[in-house]
């Protein structure tokens, strides 16, 4: 009887040990696989490997754009782009000949300025020359 006890007991510790090595048997079987298989084999891991890592870029850069939903609108925003890049060229020089009318029109009104002192200084010496008549005059024309 406590030879069956021992027994059982023995059979309880070795079951794990005893079913790997059930499971690894079969490989022990089958003879060694060859240095090319092994190759073929390592270049379809590497294969499949590149291809998870492409798959989960394409995860990630589609979870970026559910991120940005309102960028799905802009479907033809290359085109869009394309037509403001050759925009560009045409608004620099339109804000070219802009800058080029406002220094011109800026000098059109400095000199109008001056102009307009020059007549300016001209009144008041006239004035001065009238003994300030001019005042008087108006004076005198409301009057009438």
């Amino acid at each position: 009887m406590e030879q069956s006890v021992a027994a059982e007991r023995e059979i309880h510790r070795v079951a794990v040990p005893r079913r790997v090595l059930s499971e690894l048997l079969e490989s022990l079987r089958a003879p060694p696989e060859s240095r090319a298989s092994s190759l073929e084999k390592e270049a379809a891991r590497r294969g499949r490997e590149a291809e998870r890592e492409r798959i989960f870029g394409a995860l990630e850069a589609l979870e970026t754009l559910a991120g940005v939903r309102h960028a799905l609108a802009f479907a033809d925003s290359e085109a869009a782009l394309s037509e403001r890049t050759s925009l560009l060229p045409a608004l620099e020089e339109q804000l070219a000949e802009a800058r080029a009318r406002l220094r011109a029109v800026e000098g059109e009104l400095s000199a109008a300025e001056q102009q307009w002192e020059k007549g300016d200084r001209g009144l008041a010496s006239r004035k001065r020359r009238a003994g300030g008549g001019f005042r008087g005059a108006t004076s005198r024309s409301r009057r009438a």
